[in-house]
């Protein structure tokens, strides 16, 4: 993030925080706790399990690139930072989502 857009992130803070509002930063961190709290989930489900619910995302429509939204997280947590994402891609073999 350079100067200007820190300072603006701050400036932000303060009136939002002053309207007891959650600010830009406390919001962007609990994205990125939530980030890795869904890939803690994603390390511990079946294939099966995240078939399902990847299922119940769509049927929510919630659904995004992948089961999870990770590139639409990453990309808005990198957005938010002042950075650039680079789009990342996990391939599950046909055999692995099997099981």
């Amino acid at each position: 993030m350079n100067e200007a857009q820190a300072e603006a992130v701050a400036n932000a803070d303060a009136h939002i925080s002053n309207a007891g509002l959650p600010t830009y930063t406390e919001l962007l961190a609990e994205l990125q706790l939530a980030h890795q709290i869904i890939r803690n989930g994603l390390a511990v489900m079946t294939n099966k399990q995240k078939a399902d619910w990847g299922d119940r995302n769509g049927t929510e429509r919630c659904d995004g690139e992948g089961i999870t939204r990770a590139n639409e997280r990453m990309a808005v947590i990198a957005k938010a930072k002042g950075q650039t994402h680079q789009k990342t891609v996990q391939k599950v073999s046909p055999d692995a989502a099997k099981s």
